[in-house]
């Protein structure tokens, strides 16, 4: 057991992926996302510094997100779990802290799972999704439709134009494609372009799981 990176541009289904996995009991996903907004919740002295930031409208800085995740598996890692993370490391400076933190708390790296997809796939995954403002429950025009008696309630972000899509591939390539350097020697490459059954078994055997969750 131990701790996974799942590392892709937006679109490339590595949240739903984790979110899946997570129906396990011995798998925890852990969101950079929700974190920050867990420690603004609760109030905590770097959830105060994180709503300040974000009520100016500026970007939470690598050392304060640093701070969070190293925070979290200091008080909630349990050895007999595996944790995703899934939206950080996000830049090489995350990813050299990270790395150092996990050598120092002995924790067990196990492996960056990398969702590799092109920039054409990318845009269309993103263009493409659905959210059912009711549920919060994304889907997609063509990967994954939704059932028709739900029409009524879909809606598309505004964020997930094609020139957002476009980018946030670019800031993917730039900012967190070179943590694929740091971690080369226990990274497994993903072609996100398939299904998402058929990456699901391929990370089932990866986690050695051998059944799916009741």
């Amino acid at each position: 057991m131990g701790i996974y990176i799942f590392l892709g541009t937006a679109g490339s289904g590595k949240g739903t992926q984790a979110k899946a996995l997570s129906k396990h009991s011995f798998v925890e996903h852990v969101s950079t996302g929700d974190l920050l907004r867990l420690a603004v919740e609760n109030k905590t002295a770097l959830g105060l510094k994180v709503k300040d930031i974000l009520a100016q409208g500026q970007l939470v800085s690598d050392n304060l997100v640093n701070d969070i995740v190293s925070d979290f598996f200091k008080s909630d890692y349990q050895k007999d779990k595996n944790y995703i993370l899934d939206g950080y490391p996000r830049t090489l400076k995350q990813a050299d802290y990270f790395n150092q933190f996990m050598l120092d708390q002995n924790i067990d790296f196990k492996q960056l799972v990398y969702f590799q997809l092109k920039k054409e796939d990318a845009i269309e995954r993103i263009t493409g999704r659905l959210l059912c403002h009711k549920t919060k429950k994304i889907y997609h025009k063509r990967f994954n439709p939704p059932p028709k008696e739900i029409e009524n309630t879909l809606i598309e972000r505004e964020d997930d134009s094609a020139e957002n899509a476009i980018k946030r591939y670019e800031v993917f390539e730039a900012e967190t494609k070179p943590i694929l350097e740091l971690f080369k020697s226990k990274t497994k490459c993903i072609d996100a372009s398939m299904s998402i059954d058929s990456i699901l078994e391929s990370l089932y055997l990866l986690f050695n799981i051998d059944t799916r969750p009741s």
